[in-house]
C-alpha cells in the first residue's frame, strides 16, 4: 500500500514545515501519543505494528474497534499526522488526518473523560482542511471521529464542504467583532481564524504578555483555564507540556535553550523569529527593580498573591516612589477581577511607568 505522505511528530512537537518554529517535549504523554498514532497509520497503510505501551494499546485498540464496524475505503490514503493540518496554526490540531478520494477523516483520541462537547472543535479542524493553502482540499466530505479512551466511547460528525463554509461563513465569521477578537474567547474563534498569525489584536496581547512574564506577574492569570496562555502560542504549549507554572517561567528566561523538568528535558524557540524575551534584561528588572535574584526566578510560581505583593513591595529598588508601590499593589489586586485584556494594559502601563517610562 503506498502513500504520498507521511510522516510523524509526537504530541506538542511543533510543525512540520522546516521553517517554523520547533517545541520537542518528550514526555510520557508525547511518547503515548506518538505511538498509538504510529501504530494506528501504520495499520491504516498495510504496516507491521511494533510493540506497544499499555497506554498506546488502549488507544490503538480503539482505532481498530471503530474501523471493524465503520470500514476505511479501500484506496491508498494520503496520512498526515497531527500539526500536518494546520500548517503551522499551533493552538490545536487533530492526531490523525486521513484523506481519501472521496472523504476526508478526521480522528482525534481524548485521553481524560468525557466533560465537554467537542463537536465546535472539529468542525474548526473541518474548516481549515479545506482551506488550507499548502495542501489544497478535494471538495469532498469531512468526517470528524473522537475516540474518548477513559469510557470507550466514540463520538462521529460529517459535514459537507458547502455545510463547512456555511458554518465558517454565518456562525465562526461573526464571532470577530472587534470585542470578540479582544477578549479572545478561547475554543470560540481564535485558533480556527484563518488570520490567526497576523491578527493585530492578537499579537498586542501577545507583546504584553511577554514584558508581563519578565516582571514575574504571570502569577495572576496561570492558575485559570482561560488564562493569557490560551491566547499566546508559545506559552501555551509550554504550560500544557511542563504543567505547571515554575517551568512555563523558568523555560522562558532560558528561551531558545534547555529546561530541565523532573529529569526530563525540554527544548524550545519561541514562536515567529527570535525568542520574545530579552533573557539579560528580563533578569535585570527582576534584580534591579525587585530583589529577586536569577536563582530565585522559578521560586516566584509559588508565591501566593499577597505574599507577592509583599515581596514586590519589599524589594523595590531604591529611591522608587510609594506611589509606584502602590499602584503596582493595586494592579496585582485588582487584576483577577477584571478582563484578561484589560489586565494586561494595565500592567503594561505600569510596566512602562517603573521602567522610567521606556517600552
Amino acid at each position: 500500500m503506498r502513500v504520498s505522505s507521511f510522516r510523524l511528530l509526537s504530541k506538542c512537537n511543533g510543525w512540520v514545515d522546516s521553517d517554523l518554529p520547533v517545541i520537542s517535549v518528550e514526555n510520557p504523554y508525547a511518547r503515548m501519543g506518538t505511538e498509538a498514532h504510529s501504530a494506528c497509520a501504520a495499520h491504516v497503510l498495510g504496516q507491521p505494528i511494533p510493540p506497544l505501551s499499555k497506554e498506546a494499546k488502549a488507544g490503538f485498540d480503539k482505532f481498530t474497534e471503530y474501523l471493524a464496524d465503520h470500514p476505511l475505503p479501500t484506496n491508498a490514503p494520503q496520512v498526515l499526522v497531527e500539526k500536518q493540518l494546520t500548517n503551522g496554526i499551533d493552538t490545536g490540531h487533530p492526531d490523525l488526518v486521513f484523506r481519501f478520494p472521496d472523504i476526508d477523516i478526521l480522528i482525534d483520541y481524548k485521553f481524560g473523560f468525557k466533560d465537554l462537547d467537542y463537536e465546535w472543535n472539529m468542525r474548526g479542524y473541518a474548516g481549515l482542511l479545506i482551506q488550507n493553502p499548502v495542501r489544497p482540499h478535494h471538495a469532498v466530505p469531512v468526517r470528524a471521529i473522537i475516540m474518548w479512551i477513559q469510557d470507550g466511547s466514540v463520538q462521529t460528525w460529517e459535514w459537507s464542504v458547502g455545510e463547512i463554509q456555511s458554518w465558517w461563513r454565518e456562525e465562526l465569521d461573526p464571532r470577530r467583532s472587534k470585542e470578540a477578537t479582544r477578549t479572545f474567547t478561547v475554543g470560540e474563534h481564535c485558533q480556527y481564524c484563518p488570520i490567526y498569525h497576523s491578527c493585530p489584536e492578537r499579537i498586542q496581547i501577545g507583546r504584553a504578555s511577554a514584558e508581563i512574564v519578565t516582571i514575574g506577574q504571570t502569577i495572576l492569570d496561570m492558575r485559570t483555564p482561560k488564562s493569557i496562555l490560551q491566547v499566546w502560542d508559545a506559552a501555551t504549549i509550554v504550560e500544557k507540556a511542563a504543567g505547571d507554572l515554575k517551568d512555563y517561567i523558568k523555560g522562558h528566561f532560558a528561551a531558545g535553550g534547555e529546561v530541565e523538568y523532573q529529569g526530563e528535558v525540554l527544548e524550545f524557540r519561541l514562536q515567529n523569529g527570535p525568542p520574545a524575551i530579552d533573557t539579560p534584561r528580563a533578569i535585570e528588572v527582576l534584580t534591579t527593580t525587585y530583589g529577586i535574584g536569577a536563582r530565585e526566578i522559578v521560586d516566584v510560581a509559588k508565591i501566593p498573591l499577597g505574599e507577592m505583593v509583599g515581596l514586590v513591595t519589599k524589594h523595590s529598588a531604591p529611591g522608587k516612589k510609594k506611589s509606584d508601590e502602590e499602584r503596582l499593589r493595586h494592579d496585582l489586586l485588582a487584576a483577577k477581577a477584571i478582563t484578561p485584556t484589560t489586565r494586561l494594559v494595565s500592567a503594561r502601563k505600569t510596566i512602562k511607568e517603573l521602567k522610567g517610562g521606556t517600552s
